[in-house]
């Protein structure tokens, strides 16, 4: 799977999530979501990091257990590794992990 491909197929997951992810929390983000169909969801994450936040989600996934659905959860899956730096990863990484997430 070329770059191209491996970036479509992390924003379809990554869509994929966000929609489950809002309708069990309630959350929406609209500015998000329209920056994810414009950009692709690796750079839409990339201005989110930018600007030091995390996903709109993020807390009421934590809150239930359920941050498997995060964007940040989906960008650290290896088969994307590609796509993120190692730092962009760790950052994900150490946020799951504070935030009490638990592989597996």
């Amino acid at each position: 799977m070329n770059e191209k491909q491996l970036a479509a197929a992390f924003t379809a997951a990554l869509q994929a999530a966000c929609r489950k992810a809002a309708e069990e929390t309630g959350v929406e983000d609209v500015r998000f979501v329209k920056e994810m169909e414009q950009r692709g969801g690796a750079e839409a994450l990339r201005g989110l990091w930018k600007r030091r936040r995390l996903s709109p989600w993020f807390d009421a996934l934590a809150a239930r257990g359920r941050l498997e659905l995060s964007p940040e959860a989906i960008a650290i899956q290896s088969k994307y590794g590609a796509l993120f730096t190692d730092d962009e990863v760790n950052e994900c990484f150490s946020a799951l992990l504070e935030a009490g997430w638990r592989i597996g």
